[in-house]
C-alpha cells in the first residue's frame, strides 16, 4: 500500500495547486475555465448596449449603470469614464467605443489562452496517467515495483512540473499586463478633462501620471506624456489628439503582447513536459525494468 502514497500525495498536490490557481482573487489569475471569457462576455455586452443608447439618445448615464461584472481593470475604468460623465456631461462616446475594440481582444486573447492552457492540462494529465498507470500494471501484472526513491523522485517531478508552470505563468502575465492599468487610467482621464478644457495642473493632478512604468517598453508612453504636459504648459495648445494616438500606441503594445504570452505560454509548456513530466517517465520506466538486467 505504501507504494501508492506518492501517487496518492502527488493528486493530492495537484488538486490543492489547481484549486488555489482558479479561486485566486487576482484578476490576472490562472483560468482555463469559462468564468473569465463569460465575465468578459457579460462587460461586453453591458458595453454595447451603453454605446447603443448614448448614440440614439445621448442620455446621462445613472448610477444604477455602474454595476458591471468585475473583469480585470476594464470595470473600474469603465466606470471611471462614466463618473466624468455624470459629474461634468464629459463626451464619451470614443472612449466607450475604444473600450468596446480593446475588450473584443482581450476577451479573443483570453478564448486562445484557455485553449493552450486546456491543451497543456491535458498533456499533463495523459503524462501522469501513462507514468502511474503502466508502473500499477507492472505491479499488478509483473510484480514489479521501482524503488522507493525513484518513486517519491518521480512524483516530485510532475508535482514541481504543474507548480513550476503556474508559477512562470502568473509572474509574466503579471508582469507584461499589470502596467496596462495605469496607463489607459491615466491617458483617458487626461484626454476626457482635456476635452472639458480643465486646466492643467488639475489634470495632472487627476489623472496622477507619476502611476505610469518607467521600465520596459511602457516606459515610453510615460516619457511623451511628460513632454506633452510641457509642450501645453509652454505653448498653450490642446492635448486631447496627441492623447488619443498615445491610447491607440498604448492598443498596439497590448495587441503584440497578447500575442507574446501566447506563445510563451507554448514555450513553457514545452519546457514543463521535456524537463519535467518525459524524464520522470523515463526514471520511472528503466527503475522498473532496471533490476532485470544484470548490473
Amino acid at each position: 500500500m505504501w507504494a501508492l502514497l506518492p501517487f496518492i500525495f502527488y493528486l493530492t498536490a495537484l488538486y490543492m495547486v489547481l484549486n488555489w490557481a482558479l479561486t485566486s482573487p487576482s484578476p490576472f489569475r490562472f483560468s482555463f475555465s469559462e468564468g473569465r471569457s463569460g465575465r468578459a462576455k457579460h462587460l461586453l455586452d453591458q458595453l454595447v448596449d451603453l454605446i447603443a443608447r448614448h448614440a440614439q439618445w445621448q442620455i446621462r448615464v445613472s448610477s444604477e449603470e455602474l454595476a458591471f461584472p468585475r473583469y480585470k481593470f476594464y470595470t473600474a475604468l469603465l466606470q471611471t469614464i462614466l463618473q466624468y460623465s455624470m459629474q461634468w456631461g464629459a463626451p464619451i462616446s470614443g472612449h466607450l467605443k475604444n473600450m468596446r475594440k480593446c475588450l473584443i481582444k482581450d476577451w479573443e486573447f483570453e478564448q486562445k489562452l484557455s485553449t493552450h492552457l486546456i491543451s497543456t492540462l491535458g498533456q499533463i494529465v495523459t503524462f501522469v496517467a501513462v507514468t502511474w498507470g503502466f508502473g500499477l500494471f507492472c505491479r499488478w501484472v509483473l510484480k514489479l515495483w521501482p524503488e522507493r526513491g525513484d518513486v517519491f523522485l518521480v512524483a516530485g517531478l510532475q508535482g514541481a512540473g504543474a507548480l513550476s508552470f503556474y508559477l512562470f505563468y502568473q509572474k509574466r502575465k503579471i508582469a507584461l499586463f499589470r502596467p496596462y492599468e495605469s496607463c489607459y487610467h491615466t491617458l483617458i482621464s487626461a484626454a476626457i478633462l482635456g476635452q472639458l478644457g480643465m486646466p492643467l495642473g488639475e489634470v495632472i493632478e487627476r489623472c496622477a501620471p507619476e502611476r505610469l512604468p518607467r521600465k520596459g517598453k511602457l516606459a515610453v508612453i510615460a516619457r511623451r506624456l511628460e513632454e506633452l504636459f510641457g509642450q501645453c504648459h509652454h505653448r498653450g495648445h490642446s492635448m486631447v489628439d496627441s492623447l488619443y494616438e498615445l491610447r491607440d500606441e498604448l492598443d498596439f503594445y497590448m495587441e503584440e503582447d497578447f500575442k507574446a504570452f501566447l506563445r510563451f505560454t507554448k514555450s513553457i509548456k514545452f519546457l514543463t513536459l521535456a524537463l519535467f513530466y518525459f524524464p520522470a517517465y523515463l526514471i520511472f520506466v528503466f527503475s522498473l525494468f532496471g533490476g532485470l538486467f544484470p548490473k
